[in-house]
């Protein structure tokens, strides 16, 4: 359990520009590319970056392809008059706007609940791109155990507010079906789609 002094540390670090490393824009960028990959800007008119930080890497990308849809930047920081403020530890459904593709690059980890996040947006968006830094549960001495409980305790201290195996990411109910996967990092990528989008196609 995390106590409330390492949350309200976690929350009060991304008010600092100096929090956010140039290095994490290749995750974005990674992420756009395998959607690219399966010619989703086709079908993708309007993107929503979550956790944009002050750098937006999403926007910069999108510019590198020349996308002339609609961008929307949400943070827990108002970094520019058109930042959309949303703590995701503490929103609702009418928080959201409604795009085409939501994207959650370096954002997941620091949720306490990631099955209702996923829930909310199943009516925001048709695809969803997010990076996850997975954690293995599993052990088969004591020495392995104690080595888990470390990681457990850098993550915690990193602001890391939930633990899934890349199995529970996999199996967690969602209305989204996995088109494909990445790794950027030692962090695994996901691409999904809404299933009710492969009904219609």
């Amino acid at each position: 359990m995390i106590d409330n002094n390492l949350k309200q540390l976690s929350t009060a670090r991304w008010t600092s520009k100096v929090a956010y490393d140039n290095k994490w824009n290749e995750r974005t960028e990674l992420l756009l590319q395998i959607a690219i990959n399966h010619n989703l800007l086709n079908s993708i008119n309007s993107f929503t970056e979550y956790g944009c930080g002050p750098n937006r890497p999403l926007k910069l990308f999108l510019d590198k392809v020349n996308f002339t849809g609609k961008y929307t930047e949400v943070d827990i920081t108002k970094w520019r008059d058109t930042t959309k403020i949303i703590n995701l530890n503490n929103c609702k459904n009418e928080d959201f706007e409604k795009t085409d593709c939501g994207v959650f690059s370096g954002v997941l980890e620091y949720l306490d609940d990631l099955p209702k996040l996923f829930n909310l947006i199943k009516d925001k968006h048709e695809y969803v791109l997010f990076s996850y830094k997975t954690f293995n549960h599993d052990y088969l001495t004591e020495e392995e155990l104690l080595s888990k409980l470390q990681i457990l305790s850098k993550r915690a201290n990193s602001g890391w507010r939930n633990h899934f195996s890349l199995k529970d990411l996999i199996l967690m109910k969602t209305d989204f079906v996995m088109i494909d996967t990445g790794y950027w990092n030692g962090q695994a990528l996901f691409v999904l789609v809404h299933k009710n989008k492969l009904d219609l196609e």
